[in-house]
């Protein structure tokens, strides 16, 4: 692993002054019941976006589009992160070139996202420097930070209990491992009161990672849980994706759903697109917002 002593102060000092973005509270048992969204689509035409993130300054969101995994910019890899503007649809490219960006997070001006098939954690400075935060990892996948600290996740062997499978944090110096064993550990975020949140999506689950370490399953017998959100009223948002390119007229059954903590009411928010993989949402929850990858389209649903 190497990092770059220069991004190390900013974990260590500038991002240590900086507030999460995103919370939810404790956890309760889930009900289900429906609540009315008016959903829009805000742009099309990207090519295959997978990750979002709130870019923290309405309308902007920041996306990661993988229409070549795998390949880099120098073998023809046409893959980049972008900002969105959510009110006109306009595209600022913010970085291109890497074989596999997939998960973004976002403290203040700083971003950061992982790069799978490279093995990376790349980290985008205000002054929109891209530099290496992490080297040599294991197919990273989900990452969040809550300014203090960088959390993700590395699925080398998706759908196996295998060890390499870990929830990591990272401080700026030392990478530490949480957990180990999960079967896909794919996106991550972190709640009000601490708790880490992971999708894990072969085994169908979300799992909740206290302060004081313990393991317990929040949702289960889910369909492909994918991305993962969280808002400041005790919401988490997350996509299921169990027929990825089918969309609802066709047989699938792809959705996007907003969990309440303390209630463990459930409700839906989107279902028929064709491949709903990564949601964001604002601060208060009044808009969320995610990629459709097969369609390649950005899509945001409003309470009523």
């Amino acid at each position: 692993m190497r990092t770059n002593n220069h991004t190390r102060r900013h974990l260590t000092s500038t991002l240590a002054m900086m507030g999460a973005a995103l919370s939810v509270s404790a956890a309760a048992s889930s009900t289900c019941l429906a609540t009315d969204f008016v959903t829009t689509k805000v742009a099309s035409g990207l090519e295959a976006p997978m990750g979002i993130t709130n870019a923290g300054m309405y309308p902007y969101v920041c996306v990661t589009e993988v229409p070549t995994p795998g390949i880099n910019g120098d073998n023809g890899g046409r893959n980049r992160v972008i900002a969105i503007n959510l009110a006109d649809g306009g595209i600022t490219e913010l970085n291109a070139g890497e074989p596999y960006p997939v998960n973004l997070a976002r403290a203040s001006q700083h971003l950061f996202w992982t790069c799978k098939s490279a093995g990376v954690i790349l980290h985008r400075l205000p002054d929109g420097t891209v530099e290496h935060l992490l080297d040599n990892l294991n197919a990273p996948s989900g990452i969040f930070t809550d300014g203090d600290m960088l959390y993700f996740t590395e699925v080398p062997f998706p759908g196996e209990k295998n060890p390499a499978n870990r929830v990591l944090s990272f401080d700026g110096t030392t990478m530490t491992e949480l957990v180990a064993g999960e079967p896909a550990p794919t996106d991550i975020t972190m709640g009000s009161d601490g708790s880490l949140y992971w999708t894990c999506k072969t085994a169908g689950v979300i799992v909740r990672y206290d302060t004081a370490g313990h393991l317990t399953t929040v949702l289960e017998d889910l369909n492909s849980p994918t991305g993962i959100a969280s808002d400041e009223m005790g919401h988490i948002y997350f996509t299921e994706v169990p027929t990825p390119g089918v969309n609802g007229d066709e047989g699938g059954f792809n959705k996007i759903w907003r969990y309440t903590i303390d209630s463990g009411m459930l409700d839906l928010v989107n279902e028929g697109d064709p491949e709903p993989t990564d949601v964001t949402v604002s601060p208060t929850g009044s808009f969320i917002a995610w990629t459709c990858t097969s369609a390649g389209v950005i899509k945001v649903a409003r309470p009523l």
